[in-house]
């Protein structure tokens, strides 16, 4: 028990350290990585000043208000700012695979989809992350903030990060049963994200079902808004299980296709 334990704080020093070092890259060009970020809030916040004219004119979508998108965009963007600026390198991995690019990380001691992962970075989405954390607290202030809401808040802000870094991990795997389907991953990821920045009450039937068990657009915005402003424990069950069950694909597919992976044997990948 000792030794896995000891192991166990081996690899989460590693993951530490890796990001660390990440991060130090990040502010090494403090200008671009100012204006990047800055650049996605302002852009994000646009985006926000659109729904709220929006709803200043037509009121309501089937309940939805200006309240909720603040929660929406929140979520999405702060789950979409973990799953990237931490690790950006599961955006990747459809390129890697196709150019033989993943050869050197297989003959490392880690986890080779964390060391994938942990690869890259994206300035731009600390500016979704700030954003979105910012929008997430508005949100819980606007409804009525409580010690409920306020864990629901946190504990679903992780799982959207989850569920962001599944999804991504699942699309971009796809390469290896298909080769260079780089672009069918980005259009299936996209697929995923423009719907998820809609209210979802706008979402019904068939269409609902696709894109909460399925697609899960609605789980990474749509569903934490709902479940904080009438928490449940139903909501919460229902929150944690699609979010480890995109845990769980995203390592399965990913160790799957890697067994269909063939080396590239290119110069300067090993």
């Amino acid at each position: 028990m000792e030794g896995k334990l000891r192991n166990i704080n081996k690899k989460w020093a590693w993951i530490a350290e890796n990001l660390r070092f990440n991060f130090r890259v990040f502010t090494e060009y403090k200008a671009a990585f100012v204006l990047q970020s800055v650049g996605m809030i302002l852009n994000n916040a646009a985006f926000l000043v659109v729904w709220y004219i929006f709803f200043h004119i037509f009121g309501s979508v089937n309940g939805w208000g200006f309240k909720e998108m603040l929660g929406l965009d929140g979520f999405v963007g702060f789950g979409y700012g973990v799953a990237f600026s931490l690790t950006y390198g599961a955006t990747k991995i459809s390129k890697m695979a196709t150019f033989g690019l993943l050869d050197r990380f297989l003959t490392l001691p880690q986890n080779t989809l964390t060391m994938v992962s942990l690869s890259d970075v994206q300035m731009s989405a600390i500016g979704d992350l700030v954003l979105g954390a910012l929008l997430i607290g508005a949100y819980v202030v606007t409804v009525g903030p409580s010690f409920t809401r306020i864990a629901l808040a946190l504990l679903f802000a992780g799982m959207v990060s989850l569920v962001v870094l599944g999804f991504t991990i699942v699309v971009q795997s796809i390469v290896f049963w298909i080769p260079n389907s780089q672009e069918l991953s980005d259009a299936l990821f996209e697929f995923m994200l423009g719907p998820s920045l809609m209210p979802n009450s706008a979402f019904t039937g068939a269409m609902r079902f696709i894109f909460t068990f399925i697609i899960p657009a609605i789980v990474i915005g749509g569903l934490p808004v709902n479940i904080i402003l009438s928490p449940s424990i139903k909501g919460l069950i229902v929150m944690t299980a699609i979010s480890l069950a995109w845990v769980y694909l995203a390592q399965w597919v990913f160790n799957r296709g890697l067994r269909r992976y063939e080396s590239g044997n290119l110069v300067g990948t090993r």
